[in-house]
């Protein structure tokens, strides 16, 4: 019974504090979740992103790590589709490497990111290391698609950098 009301809570309550993968654990050992936010359209849960780096503290100048922990089915094509999109026309040319870097995902998997320069990012796909995938300026434009919301998203990315509680956004 009481693995069971855990096992709830852990499906009920996205976002909580959660473990550092160990992917995360191995590259960076001093990260700790500086936040945690779940991403929802029109109603439909579609993910949950936890945000890892050194002591609690982000900064566009140190490695971090994304963790998305998926609540729906996309294809790897799909995900990277979304995030050229996302990054702008400029960075189509990585479109193919990214659709090998990135799986197909269901509810309950997980694709970590782990940015260790300006340049370059690690993935991870349920804790197996899929690529290295470096190009220049890389950071910001790829990881910005969840750290630097803007409009309507927003709360999404304070939640997720950690300047905001879920229940405040709410």
């Amino acid at each position: 019974m009481r693995s069971v009301l855990i096992a709830m809570l852990f499906f009920l309550a996205p976002g909580l504090a959660s473990a550092r993968p160990a992917e995360v654990a191995r590259t960076l050992p001093q990260a700790q979740q500086v936040g945690a936010a779940h991403y929802s359209v029109l109603g439909f849960s579609m993910f949950d992103a936890t945000l890892w780096a050194g002591g609690g503290q982000f900064s566009w100048d140190q490695p971090f790590a994304i963790e998305i922990r998926y609540r729906r089915d996309f294809s790897a094509r799909t995900l990277a589709n979304r995030a050229i999109y996302e990054m702008g026309n400029a960075y189509a040319p990585l479109r193919a490497r990214l659709e090998q870097c990135f799986a197909d995902v269901g509810p309950g998997d997980r694709i970590v990111g782990i940015s260790t320069g300006e340049n370059n990012a690690t993935f991870y796909h349920n804790g197996v290391r899929r690529c290295d995938l470096a190009a220049a300026g890389l950071r910001r434009p790829f990881f910005g698609i969840w750290l630097d919301r803007r409009g309507g998203e927003r709360a999404f990315s304070r939640q997720l950098l950690g300047q905001v509680s879920r229940t405040a956004a709410r």
